[in-house]
């Protein structure tokens, strides 16, 4: 499968454009921790929901448990 040179040069200006539009949002709306969150357990619940087995890895159970440590401490922050 070939591609043009005209079609990549396109698909790169409009990477960079959904990069700009995304930038141009945030800065708009500001930082917005609270959809963080909510996103990131959403995502979280879909998993444990589809009962996903994922691999034992004793470093990725660490680093999730750092992870859900600090969703806890702002989830308690944002909640006050």
């Amino acid at each position: 499968m070939s591609f043009d040179p005209a079609q990549i040069r396109r698909w790169m200006a409009n990477q960079e454009a959904a990069k700009q539009a995304e930038r141009d949002l945030v800065q708009a709306q500001g930082q917005r921790p609270g959809w963080s969150i909510e996103t990131a357990l959403s995502l979280i619940n879909a998993l444990e929901d589809r009962q996903v087995e994922l691999q034992s890895d004793p470093l990725r159970e660490q680093s999730e448990a750092s992870v859900r440590a600090t969703w806890a401490r702002l989830r308690t922050r944002l909640s006050a």
